[in-house]
């Protein structure tokens, strides 16, 4: 037969065989279903996370070891844990060293190093992952340790006394008091059947008040004893209860998540583990490509700007960054990795992450997945968003801005490597003081799909009062002009300005104006660019379009400007002609807020999390998320009773087919 006779005869067989094994692949999947498909499944395969876990601690290890007064016993840590899941043991003396040298520095970073910020957790969890598996952690380095950790003993084993949930100083806000409890409770566990001063630290006499007993307890009654209605972790809003601000959410994540690796009690893991998931749940929601875009805290705080740290966090959870980070240079995954990284090394060196069966799916599904954009309304200080695949517009509702609360503003996760533009209303003096200068002030704001009106008064700092709010716009590299994906434009009173999205591929377009006189150029300030609002106590209308909707950033630019905009004595009404929808903002009475005519409710923000999807309402011990066929449950007080002493209840919908796990 001829060479083209062979390749005639071949393609009559692929043309007759084709259609046929696409017919048996339709048979076969009507009898027996394909999973799923889909972002989710790839990024929760044992596979992609243990990828991901590699290049992490690649990238730890590739950081010098000045950078963070502990890094070198971090990267100890993540070396003894390679060796455990590996058999590779060539590294396992080097680790040893790094973890001994580094608990022979606390005194070098002795502020970060402190109790309540964290400073013993790595030391911690190198004792409780490894004291009992001498071929990693050598005798002598756990000794060492042992050694080490005295100075943590003299701060956190003083603290008990008769009141066993009152572990409290002046000047701490709720996440130091929690670093200070979490610290109690796993030293508590190393020291288990010791003695310190003559006190028991861990026993089996119910007798007895030992220490590891005074700080579980600590750990269930961390709200109402204290008094001040802000740290109820189990039935309040976990981002609302740090004063200083939740850009502190991972170090909350990683306390809760060290007590469910490591504490010995399982009643007390499974509460962590929901703690954990909740944690979770608020961030998923608001997380953008890396960004967290929800209630932040400090203006000044840059994590709410440039990803870190949630950069390595939204990467080892859910592969969300929309790229694959460097592992070394300056775009390090591990970089800002300092305080709060425990979160990072409880992923990377422990069994609760992305591929495990409890974990539940619904959160990656969120936080990949923003479909056309939806509202987040919660908080114990009432917040609400629209968030979208690239950015996301919020304010504070209503209330006093407590001394240094981020009164929201403008995100958008613009260059792949992490960063964005930010545009935030503040008050401060100029320039920034070295310190915090934590004003406070009054807020009221109504919001819809991409639109909003907020408005900040009556701030005072240290005694003095601040007459007229701010605008900080922040952007690397800050072009008081033109950059080549940057556009700022000034046109009346409007403040324009044009960002590229890489990762979305598109451009997202902001317009901000004060309703009553205009906007004076500042210098700069912390990395970004100073607006002042010449009126005092105005209020400001925001709206934001993309690429995909305008026919260019001209085009965004004159709808917005031809946009109805009244301004009464009582009532400002913004009409968006974009989005179809009219705001009215009341200046006396924030209960009288309006969305195309209908008065905002306020019990809608009553919620710890809260999206179409998901719901945690405030004085319930339940929560529950559920979208695209994944879903997760909780009840952490199933007899009702509020002691928490019972085990959770937790269920977790990880397959779209309709199988549970519960847990309890």
């Amino acid at each position: 037969m001829s060479p083209l006779r062979r390749w005639a005869a071949l393609g009559l067989v692929l043309l007759l065989l084709v259609p046929a094994l696409l017919w048996l692949r339709q048979r076969g999947g009507e009898e027996e279903p394909a999973p799923r498909p889909g972002p989710v499944e790839e990024v929760t395969s044992p596979a992609a996370f243990a990828h991901r876990k590699a290049r992490f601690v690649d990238s730890l290890l590739a950081i010098p070891r000045s950078d963070w007064w502990d890094l070198g016993a971090r990267q100890g840590l993540v070396l003894l844990d390679r060796a455990s899941e590996t058999g590779d043991r060539s590294r396992v003396g080097e680790a040893n060293r790094l973890l001994a040298q580094g608990s022979d520095r606390i005194d070098d970073g002795i502020d970060e190093a402190a109790p309540h910020h964290g400073g013993a957790f790595t030391f911690l969890r190198a004792l409780l992952l490894f004291g009992d598996r001498p071929e990693l952690l050598r005798p002598a380095t756990a000794e060492h340790l042992r050694r080490a950790l005295e100075l943590y003993r003299e701060a956190v084993y003083p603290e008990v006394d008769d009141r066993p949930w009152r572990p409290d100083r002046e000047g701490r806000t709720e996440n130091h008091r929690l670093q200070l409890v979490v610290t109690g409770m796993l030293l508590s566990e190393v020291d288990a059947g010791t003695t310190w001063r003559g006190r028991p630290v861990k026993d089996d006499d119910p007798a007895t008040i030992d220490i590891w007993s005074w700080y579980r307890d600590a750990y269930l009654r961390y709200n109402d004893a204290w008094g001040d209605g802000r740290t109820d972790h189990f039935r309040g809003d976990v981002s609302a209860a740090e004063r200083d601000s939740l850009g502190y959410f991972h170090v909350y994540l990683g306390d809760h998540w060290m007590v469910r690796d490591l504490h010995s009690d399982p009643v007390i893991r499974a509460h962590a583990e929901i703690l954990v998931d909740r944690v979770l749940a608020d961030w998923a929601e608001d997380a953008v490509l890396g960004l967290y875009t929800g209630y932040s805290g400090r203006h000044y705080h840059r994590s709410h700007a440039n990803g870190s740290p949630t950069w390595a966090l939204s990467y080892l959870l859910f592969d969300g960054l929309g790229y694959e980070p460097d592992v070394s240079g300056p775009h390090a995954i591990a970089l800002g990795t300092g305080w709060g990284g425990w979160a990072h090394l409880s992923i990377v060196t422990g069994d609760y992450t992305p591929a495990s069966r409890r974990f539940p799916r619904v959160l990656v599904d969120l936080a990949r997945d923003k479909g056309g954009g939806y509202r987040v309304a919660e908080g114990a200080d009432p917040r609400e968003s629209w968030v979208e695949q690239d950015f996301a517009l919020g304010f504070l509702v209503a209330g006093v801005g407590s001394y240094d609360r981020w009164a929201g503003g403008f995100s958008v996760a613009g260059e792949r490597r992490g960063g964005g533009l930010n545009v935030t209303p503040y008050f401060g003096r100029e320039p920034l003081p070295a310190g915090q200068g934590k004003p406070t002030y009054r807020t009221s704001t109504v919001l819809a799909r991409r639109v909003a009106i907020t408005r900040n008064w009556d701030a005072r700092s240290e005694g003095r009062a601040l007459p007229r709010g701010r605008l900080w716009v922040s952007r690397e590299r800050w072009d008081d002009e033109v950059r080549s994906f940057d556009e700022v434009v000034r046109a009346g009173p409007w403040l324009f300005l044009r960002e590229r999205s890489e990762a979305s591929g598109r451009d997202v377009y902001v317009g901000v104006r004060p309703v009553e006189g205009g906007l004076r150029r500042l210098g700069d300030v912390q990395g970004g660019a100073a607006f002042e609002l010449t009126a005092a106590g105005t209020a400001t209308v925001w709206e934001v379009g993309t690429s995909e909707d305008a026919r260019s950033f001209a085009a965004f630019q004159e709808d917005v400007r031809d946009n109805r905009l009244r301004v009464g004595e009582r009532a400002i009404t913004y009409e968006s002609s974009a989005t179809g929808t009219t705001l009215t903002l009341d200046r006396s009475d924030a209960e009288a807020h309006e969305v195309d005519g209908r008065r905002v409710d306020r019990a809608a923000f009553a919620e710890g999390f809260s999206t179409p999807w998901s719901t945690n309402p405030f004085g319930s011990a339940t929560a529950s998320l559920a979208r695209d066929g994944y879903g997760a449950s909780y009840d952490w007080d199933p007899d009702h009773d509020g002691n928490y002493d019972e085990p959770p209840v937790k269920v977790v919908d990880n397959d779209p087919t309709g199988r549970t796990d519960r847990h309890g």
